[in-house]
């Protein structure tokens, strides 16, 4: 039940931060002023704060109009202190071509290199015993396959079920959030539809059936039988350490063939939306990866 309300909780969050984006920039449009969308995304993250708590119902356009940047800690006499919102790029939290759940492939190195190591990623689609993930500091080679591909390789089945499309889902982060008693900045990796909302009901029913703990392949110990000839001066124990290492470097490869794939996919998806290639082609290189 506390996993469901804090999936909602940040959804919540997610809406009141795209309704502040688009009434700024509705603003903007409408008074012919020139604008960088970055810009305007940074300041959406420095308002955010007043409406947090804020049922979504009541942000009335007005009360975004008239906000004030926080993130400022009260002082002694009135003197404030302003924090500065870590750097998480906008291609991590707006829904796009690239947020498609295949292209997690690429998701640790976005994470190193175009966000704050000031940010923990926290996830709602990975094992949470694992630690979360820091921000702009180097992921190792298989924090994909640890993190994320259980998740891809379960999408993958209710696809072939033909329970889901590829199109229906997007993976992105939820703005950062500083812990006033910790002072960590955290940010949620979550689903959503296309548009950044909540998923419909059933299509939400197949994300929240997912178990991050169900591993998608176990090493099972080798069995030795009378037969098995062992290297000279090796033991069972010693063999068996051997295979694991090789199981390990086996998934290690599997990482970087998800990732190629992811690529291949990306490519293609670009190509379809520039019109070089049909949706049956798409189709089709879809279903020879």
């Amino acid at each position: 039940m506390g996993k469901i309300k804090r999936k909602q909780e940040q959804l919540s969050g997610l809406k009141k931060y795209n309704l502040i984006v688009s009434t700024l920039v509705k603003d903007k449009k409408k008074s012919g002023e020139i604008y960088d969308l970055k810009d305007v995304r940074k300041q959406a993250s420095s308002i955010y704060p007043n409406f947090k708590d804020k049922p979504l119902r009541s942000i009335r356009k007005s009360d975004i109009r008239s906000a004030t940047p926080v993130g400022l800690l009260p002082r002694q006499r009135g003197y404030k202190k302003q924090i500065q919102v870590p750097y998480l790029d906008e291609s991590l939290t707006n829904p796009s071509n690239e947020t498609y759940y295949f292209n997690l492939g690429a998701f640790p190195g976005k994470i190193e290199t175009l966000s704050s190591n000031e940010i923990f990623f926290d996830s709602s689609i990975s094992n949470p015993e694992l630690p979360m993930i820091q921000g702009g500091t180097q992921q190792s080679p298989d924090q994909y396959r640890k993190y994320f591909s259980n998740f891809v390789n379960y999408i993958d089945k209710q696809r072939s079920l033909k329970k889901i499309d590829y199109n229906d889902l997007r993976v992105i982060c939820t703005p950062p959030e500083r812990n006033p008693k910790t002072g960590v900045w955290t940010s949620r990796i979550i689903v959503t539809d296309p548009e950044g909302e909540e998923l419909e009901p059933d299509l939400k029913q197949i994300i929240d059936n997912f178990d991050p703990l169900a591993p998608v392949s176990e090493i099972s110990p080798i069995k030795l039988g009378k037969e098995t000839q062992l290297p000279k001066g090796s033991t069972k124990e010693e063999l068996e350490v051997i295979e694991r290492i090789k199981a390990t470097e086996r998934d290690i490869e599997k990482s970087k063939e998800e990732q190629l794939k992811a690529q291949v996919i990306a490519d293609a998806l670009k190509m379809l939306q520039e019109g070089k290639i049909s949706h049956e082609t798409f189709d089709k290189i879809l279903s020879k990866i």
